[in-house]
C-alpha cells in the first residue's frame, strides 16, 4: 500500500512524544488504535463521520499536519483549537459562499462538515466550561448544524425539553432536535421513535452524524438530546451530569406526548446509547416504568467501580481518597495532577462535566460509587444488543459477566481484521456497525408501526 503515503505530523502529548512521522495508511491505520492516545482517536473519531457525510478525509488530514512533533500538551490544547477552528470558519465561509449562489445541497454538505470541526475545536478545552473558545465551539457547532438543516431542507426541528423546577425559579431545560422519519405520508402517521442520550464528551448535533441521521433515512423517529451534563445543556444551562439520567428518558417522553402525539407512540420508543451513552442507555432501559421496544449500546457499560485503577495518583492520595477525606486528597493531588498535563486533562474534563472543578477526588467518588445499574439489569424488558469490539477501551471490566443478567441479549463482536474497528465506538467500521445495528433494530423494533 506504498502508493497511499500520506504525512501525519507527531501529535505527542507527553514527554516521550508518540511520532507518527511518514507512514503509509496500513501504519496509519495500525497506529490508531495501539495505545490510548486521545489525539488519534480524535482524528479517528472525526474520519468515522465520513461515512455520515460530516467530514472529508484530505480535510482533516491537511488538519494534522499542521501540528509540530512532540509539542507539549498544553501547547497542543491551544494549537489544536487553532486548528480546528480555522478548518471550521473555512468550510463554513464555502457553505455561505455556496447558499449565497442558491447551491442549497453542496452548502448543507460543507455546514455539516463545519459542525463536525467546531466540535473538534473545542474537545481538549473542557477542563473549563467558562473558557471563551470552548463557548464559542459550541455555538459553531449550533449554528451550523441548524443551517445544514434548513439548507438540506429536512425535518428536523430543534427542540426544547422541560426538565425539573431549578431553586424555585421555574423550570431549566434540555437542548435537542426532534427528526421526522424518511418517507412518512402524512402527519398522524406514527412512527418508532429512537432517543439518544449522548455521550461523555459530546452533543446531541454529533449524535445525528453517529447514528440520528442513518435512523432518520431507515424511517425512525428522533430525539437527539443534550441531557445535563452533556453539549449545550452543560455549557449554557450549566446542568451537570446526573447519576438518575433515566429521568430524562420520563422528560422526552412528556414531550413527546406533549408536542408529537399525532407521529409518535408511547408503545412505540427505543433507544441507542453509544460511547457514556452505553451506560446511559442501559440505565434508561433497567430504570424506566414504561415499556421500550429495544436498546442498542455501543459499548455495553454498568458501572464504573475500580475506575481508580485507570489513574496515577501521588503516595497516600488512595489512602484518603478510601477515607473519604476528599478535601486532603484534593491538597496532594491537584499539585501533582499540573505535573501530568495528560492525566489531568482526562480527569478535570470529567469532574467539569459532573460540576467538581475544584474536587476531583469528589467527582471520582461520585462516578464510582453512584453511576451503576448493575443490580437494575435483570429489570430490562426489551431486547438489548450491544457491540463488543477487540480493540474498545472504554468498558470497564466485568461488562460480560454483567451480560447474563440481561435476559435477551445479542452481543455483536468486531474485529479490525474483518471489519476494521480500530477503537472506540468501533471507530473505523462506522458503516459496518450502522448496519448491524440498524438490521438487528429493524426486526425488534421496526420504523413503521
Amino acid at each position: 500500500m506504498d502508493w497511499i503515503k500520506f504525512k501525519i505530523k507527531s501529535l505527542a502529548i507527553q514527554k516521550a512524544g508518540n511520532n507518527l512521522g511518514k507512514k503509509t495508511a496500513a501504519d496509519f491505520l495500525s497506529q490508531m488504535q495501539v495505545s490510548y492516545d486521545p489525539t488519534a482517536h480524535q482524528i479517528l473519531r472525526t474520519l468515522s463521520y465520513i461515512v455520515s457525510g460530516a467530514a472529508d478525509f484530505g480535510e482533516v488530514l491537511v488538519a494534522t499536519t499542521k501540528f509540530a512533533d512532540n509539542i507539549p500538551f498544553d501547547e497542543l490544547i491551544v494549537r489544536w483549537y487553532d486548528v480546528w477552528h480555522e478548518l471550521a470558519q473555512k468550510t463554513e465561509k464555502t457553505a455561505e459562499e455556496s447558499a449565497a449562489h442558491g447551491h442549497l445541497c453542496s452548502a448543507a454538505s460543507a455546514y455539516l462538515r463545519a459542525c463536525e470541526y467546531h466540535r473538534q475545536s473545542g474537545f481538549f478545552l473542557r477542563e473549563n466550561l467558562d473558557d471563551p473558545r470552548g463557548l464559542e465551539a459550541m455555538k459553531g457547532v449550533q449554528k451550523c448544524f441548524r443551517d445544514h438543516i434548513s439548507k438540506a431542507g429536512l425535518d428536523i426541528q430543534p427542540i426544547e425539553i422541560p426538565f425539573e423546577e431549578e431553586n424555585g425559579r421555574g423550570k431549566k431545560f434540555l437542548f435537542g432536535y426532534f427528526a421526522r422519519g424518511a418517507g412518512a405520508t402524512s402527519p398522524e402517521e406514527v412512527r418508532t421513535t429512537i432517543i439518544f442520550p449522548g455521550g461523555y464528551d459530546g452533543c446531541a448535533e454529533e449524535s445525528w452524524s453517529s447514528g440520528g441521521a442513518q435512523a432518520v433515512a431507515r424511517g425512525y423517529n428522533v430525539i437527539l438530546l443534550d441531557g445535563p451534563g452533556q453539549g449545550a445543556t452543560l455549557f449554557f444551562n450549566r446542568m451537570y451530569m446526573r447519576a438518575d439520567y433515566d429521568k430524562v428518558l420520563d422528560a422526552s417522553i412528556a414531550w413527546l406526548a406533549r408536542n408529537k402525539a399525532k407521529e409518535t407512540s408511547i408503545n412505540h420508543l427505543a433507544v441507542l446509547g453509544r460511547s457514556f451513552g452505553g451506560f446511559l442507555g442501559a440505565q434508561m432501559a433497567a430504570k424506566t416504568q414504561i415499556p421500550l421496544l429495544a436498546v442498542a449500546l455501543d459499548p455495553l457499560q454498568v458501572d464504573f467501580a475500580g475506575a481508580e485503577k485507570r489513574f496515577p495518583f501521588p503516595p497516600g492520595a488512595l489512602k484518603l481518597f478510601k477515607d473519604k477525606k476528599f478535601d486532603e486528597m484534593d491538597k496532594i493531588w491537584l499539585p501533582a495532577l499540573k505535573e501530568m498535563p495528560l492525566v489531568r486533562f482526562q480527569i478535570m474534563s470529567r469532574a467539569a462535566v459532573h460540576g467538581f472543578s475544584a474536587s476531583p477526588s469528589l467527582w471520582l467518588h461520585s462516578i464510582m460509587n453512584e453511576f451503576s445499574c448493575v443490580d437494575d439489569l435483570e429489570n430490562i424488558s426489551c431486547p438489548v444488543w450491544t457491540a463488543m469490539g477487540e480493540n474498545e477501551k472504554i468498558s470497564m471490566p466485568g461488562v460480560e459477566e454483567n451480560c447474563a443478567k440481561i435476559k435477551d441479549l445479542t452481543i455483536h463482536r468486531f474485529s479490525q481484521a474483518a471489519d476494521g474497528a480500530l477503537g472506540h465506538c468501533q471507530a473505523g467500521a462506522s458503516a459496518r456497525f450502522f448496519e448491524a445495528m440498524y438490521n438487528w433494530m429493524e426486526e425488534k423494533a421496526p420504523a413503521r408501526v
